[in-house]
């Protein structure tokens, strides 16, 4: 466990969301941790949290360095690096495992049920309170989530060399998420949010990546033909994309983009997506998120999906022209108010 280290789980807790009290079992909470550990690994990998928690329990935590003398370097700069990664995956899975927790702490179990907690000198929130405080932890979860993949993306070159051989300190480049990202048309949240607006979050970039996948190989691969598929893939990775390409790629991210979201708003919680692309409602009386959120979910997915095609039939149009101009015909666009009569009461776009 990345936490309570030589028994000091409450204080480490403390420092990390300060809102808590040091007076919390700590033994209450492991259970919890172990689903924040979880969550956190299914966003960066098993590979980057082992090595942030054998660098944790290791004599090298947070140790005191004596600092360089004159130009001489400092011996082990990679352990600052790594006691970051540790704060930095800690805070997240924290406040992630708090929010599993505190429901449950709300009340007293006993032998005759559940209770409500009120003393002579506390009482309970009221439910508005707790549903705006839940939501207010869940974003931090995720804003310190995108703040611990910014630190990986920072970090993702640093090296350390031991006995010789050199390795990536953080085996991010080597993660699930890396790899996925390498061979997509959309390789970066900055580049997604040109085209749908998911506020910058590498956190949702992650998670929608398997969506981006299932779409490019089922959907585009077929469109673009194997060779021109490969050549794209090719001239994306080796940063080498020639004019042709690089054209059709600004026709295949708008509809990698819509597409994928489509997929996604269905397939993902919509706690996973930022605000705005859904809404929650919470009432005085019950928290809910209204009974038309999931048809809701079904419009916007619709709406997306007629988007994502109107960008395909543009990718195919402009297929058909470089077609036409690779065999030396003349490429003529079709247009689609031809064989419309004026004394036709209504027409088919």
């Amino acid at each position: 466990m990345i936490f309570n280290k030589d028994g000091n789980g409450a204080q480490e807790l403390k420092d990390r969301i300060g809102f808590i009290y040091k007076s919390n079992s700590f033994e209450n909470l492991i259970t919890y941790l172990d689903l924040g550990k979880s969550n956190i690994i299914q966003v960066i990998g098993k590979g980057v949290y082992d090595c942030a928690e054998a660098h944790y329990l290791s004599d090298n935590y947070n140790v005191v360095t004596v600092a360089p003398v004159g130009d001489e370097p400092d011996a082990h700069p990679e352990y600052k690096i790594l006691d970051e990664l540790v704060r930095k995956i800690q805070v997240p899975l924290a406040l992630y495992a708090y929010t599993q927790y505190a429901p449950n702490n709300d009340l007293s179990h006993s032998e005759s049920g559940r209770h409500m907690i009120v003393t002579a000198d506390e009482k309970s929130a009221f439910e508005w309170m707790i549903n705006k405080s839940d939501k207010s932890l869940l974003n931090l979860v995720h804003r310190f989530t995108d703040l611990l993949i910014d630190f990986l993306d920072a970090n993702i070159d640093e090296k350390v060399t031991v006995e010789g051989k050199e390795s990536n300190l953080i085996p991010w480049r080597d993660s699930d998420a890396i790899k996925e990202i390498r061979s997509l048309f959309i390789k970066s949240s900055r580049e997604f949010d040109r085209e749908f607006s998911i506020d910058g979050s590498r956190r949702v970039f992650i998670a929608v990546i398997p969506f981006m996948r299932r779409i490019q190989e089922n959907i585009l691969r077929p469109i673009l033909g194997e060779d021109r598929y490969q050549a794209l893939i090719t001239g994306i990775t080796s940063g080498d994309l020639n004019a042709d390409n690089k054209e059709l790629l600004s026709l295949i991210q708008p509809a990698l983009a819509m597409l994928t979201m489509s997929n996604a708003c269905l397939g993902l919680h919509a706690q996973v997506l930022p605000d705005g692309v859904f809404s929650n409602y919470v009432t005085l009386t019950i928290d809910s998120k209204n009974s038309t959120l999931k048809a809701d979910r079904i419009e916007l997915s619709a709406n997306l999906k007629k988007m994502g095609d109107e960008a395909l039939g543009k990718l195919k149009e402009r297929l058909i022209k470089l077609k036409a101009v690779a065999s030396g015909n003349v490429y003529t666009p079709r247009d689609k108010f031809s064989g419309i009569k004026k004394n036709e009461k209504f027409i088919r776009l």
